[in-house]
């Protein structure tokens, strides 16, 4: 197997320069987004200016969380925790409660959308039994949103089994002896994350979403680039 080339690297390729440049043009268009429902996108604007630099963020698999992987910065290592592709759908929470208690000093967030937080909502149960003071981020948008992707991208929106019925997080929440968050304002969201994230208390901050808004799905990326 060759070895790694010994060259030293060149972070200043006018390439990586362009991209970086791109990237940023774009995440900056998305904090004035004003639409109702509130675009995932502005979601994450909101979370940028929010998180504090040793926030632990754990990433659901779903349609909502995937806004996230580049719209997120992270310049700490061990802050990020996903299964990526690999479908792991109620990963975020249970990853939260368990980061928690492995570094109790950090602010940590879980986001899901509302399809994967209810995979084990059950947890805040164990999350208020054990006062872990994580908080859940749930990005709501009435349902499984990588099937609807799917099914958009590839059978002309004939939707079959994609929508859920919700009841109101943050209620839920409170059922449970947990702080409950209703966001329907983007720009109450960055200071109530904040909040949340200092009180070291269980808590489940909700934002319903534009349903609409969904992310083409990598294969059908694939397919087009074929």
């Amino acid at each position: 197997m060759p070895g790694l080339s010994s060259r030293p690297p060149r972070p200043g390729r006018p390439e990586a320069r362009a991209l970086r440049d791109r990237r940023q043009a774009r995440l900056l268009g998305e904090t004035g987004l004003e639409a109702e429902p509130i675009k995932p996108q502005r979601v994450y604007a909101e979370l940028r200016g929010a998180l504090p630099p040793e926030t632990i963020v754990t990433l659901d698999a779903g349609a909502a969380p995937a806004y996230g992987y580049d719209r997120l910065h992270f310049t700490r290592p061990r802050t990020l925790l996903t299964p990526l592709d690999l479908g792991g759908l109620g990963f975020a929470y249970p990853a939260a409660l368990g980061a928690r208690l492995g570094r109790p000093e950090a602010p940590v967030l879980a986001i899901q959308g509302d399809g994967g937080f209810l995979m084990n909502a059950q947890e805040l149960e164990t999350a208020v039994r054990h006062r872990i003071g994580g908080v859940a981020l749930v990005l709501n948008n009435n349902g499984w949103g990588s099937e609807k992707a799917y099914q958009r991208a590839f059978y002309g929106g004939r939707y079959v089994g994609t929508d859920l019925g919700n009841p109101r997080y943050d209620r839920f929440a409170e059922l449970f002896g947990a702080r409950g968050h209703l966001v329907r304002r983007p720009q109450d969201l960055g200071p109530l994350v904040r909040e949340a994230l200092l009180a070291g208390q269980p808590a489940v901050i909700e934002v319903p979403i534009d349903p609409d808004e969904l992310p083409t799905p990598a294969t059908s990326a694939r397919r087009r680039e074929g």
